[in-house]
């Protein structure tokens, strides 16, 4: 129980890290006006998070061992092209 809490802690600073360099960028560069499009940003992504964590953990709560590895391995596939597609994309 308590590594789950360090994991979770450690990626929550990592978040309130982030969005405190771009929030620093925007007064920084005379765009402070774009912060309150950050938050909003901040939000929906937290209320996608949470949405979607859900939704994953009740519909797979339920799959057998074998079925809950391949459907890992997938979503491990789709972000691996996701990643990969966006690198493509910037360069």
């Amino acid at each position: 129980m308590f590594v789950p809490f360090l994991i979770m802690l450690r990626e929550g600073l990592e978040a309130a890290l982030i969005v405190s360099l771009i929030a620093s960028y925007l007064k920084r560069t005379q765009r402070g006006q774009w912060i309150a499009v950050m938050w909003i940003g901040v939000f929906a992504a937290a209320a996608l998070c949470l949405g979607l964590g859900i939704f994953i953990n009740e519909t797979t709560g339920e799959f057998p061992q074998k079925e809950q590895e391949l459907f890992e391995g997938i979503v491990a596939v789709i972000a691996v092209f996701i990643l990969t597609l966006d690198g493509v994309l910037d360069a």
